[in-house]
């Protein structure tokens, strides 16, 4: 996809001070890692990872960093699973590099997909709002995660037909408030049958919002 990386992933700038990192993917080490967080990999590794071409449409009309296959899968899991904080904070930066340049239209704000607070109590974070940190911080984009509530605690998707997931997702969103906006994008870690993300982009433009892209690290289809 002709992807353009940033000058710390090249350049070892101060490596002479510190260790150098492991690459998350092959573990060997790499001369340069993000200077928020540490996370590293190297060239290659970065190179071979499956990014979604930018000429590629997304079936419902999502924009997609990767595809989600391996490596990126496993980095997808861990994350959910607060296996690791670097897994975290190196799809958060993939995800900035997949999306930034492909963003022609620039929504007035960026809504993560939110959790119950059940399972954001049990998580302890939510990954779709942390995955989107950098990519908003790039664009200068205010990031709304209390805009939606999550109104029940919905079954994992993983496990349900299509049919039961359009049921599980009925009534999953609210909008305490009206937006004074009218242009968003919703963001999600992983899109598989777009259910999830379709409820919540239904939400918002029965709310008044007239325009909601959806944004995501990572898809199953095209």
């Amino acid at each position: 996809m002709g992807l353009k990386l940033p000058s710390w992933w090249c350049s070892g700038t101060g490596s002479r001070l510190l260790p150098l990192p492991d690459c998350l993917f092959c573990d060997l080490p790499v001369s340069g890692s993000t200077p928020h967080t540490g996370a590293a990999a190297c060239n290659s590794c970065l190179a071979s990872l499956p990014w979604v071409d930018p000429e590629q449409p997304g079936e419902w009309g999502e924009t997609s960093a990767l595809y989600y296959r391996s490596p990126v899968r496993e980095l997808v899991l861990a994350a959910k699973r607060g296996q690791g904080l670097q897994q975290l904070y190196l799809l958060a930066e993939l995800t900035r590099i997949g999306l930034q340049p492909r963003l022609q239209e620039r929504p007035q704000a960026i809504i993560p997909v939110p959790l119950h607070p059940e399972r954001l109590r049990s998580r302890g974070y939510n990954q779709a709002l942390e995955l989107v940190r950098p990519l908003a911080r790039a664009l200068a984009l205010p990031v709304l995660p209390h805009a939606v509530l999550r109104t029940h605690r919905t079954r994992d998707q993983k496990s349900l037909s299509a049919q039961a997931r359009q049921h599980n997702m009925q009534a999953a969103f609210r909008l305490p408030a009206a937006l004074p906006l009218q242009h968003v994008a919703i963001f999600d870690d992983v899109i598989t049958t777009g259910v999830t993300c379709h409820a919540l982009r239904k939400t918002l433009l029965d709310g008044g919002i007239r325009r909601v892209d959806i944004w995501t690290c990572a898809t199953t289809k095209y």
